[in-house]
């Protein structure tokens, strides 16, 4: 019957956009299994996002510690670095100075002939006097009034 149903009307495919279906009932039971099984997806769907919130605030608490530990790491780096460069510069300025010293003591010992050890040690704790804020020294010399004795005799 079968085959004798396509020889008489070939097959023809319809899309319905809208099916209704009415006068059927579901019994109470099956309703009931039905719902509580949607309320358990939804709740099943609710506690997964939940988890996968939880598991994006840990990886982001976690993203944000590394981040702040990097930064301190870097502000530290350059923290160091700044204090080397200024130390350096220190050290350099110390030397030109000392340097600067020591040509400008040269030149006062030559431009006050003062060629023995000794004259140059007492020059230097003169001028280690000198810079002593604790200290006045007042360096001046005693004039001498030479006169010469006229012919009286």
């Amino acid at each position: 019957m079968h085959n004798a149903l396509k020889e008489i009307a070939p097959p023809l495919f319809v899309t319905f956009p809208y099916f209704y279906i009415t006068g059927m009932q579901i019994a109470p039971t099956v309703a009931a299994k039905q719902l509580q099984t949607a309320i358990q997806n939804e709740i099943n769907a609710k506690q997964l996002f939940e988890n996968q919130a939880a598991e994006v605030r840990r990886v982001t608490d976690t993203l944000v510690n590394e981040l702040n530990n990097n930064a301190t790491a870097i502000r530290q780096r350059a923290l160091a670095q700044a204090d080397a460069a200024v130390r350096e510069a220190a050290a350099e300025a110390q030397q030109i100075v000392d340097e600067a010293r020591i040509t400008a003591a040269e030149k006062v010992f030559a431009a006050l002939n003062l060629t023995t050890p000794q004259q140059r040690q007492q020059i230097d704790y003169m001028f280690g006097l000198i810079k002593r804020k604790d200290v006045r020294l007042r360096l001046g010399y005693q004039p001498q009034i030479v006169s010469v004795a006229s012919g009286t005799n």
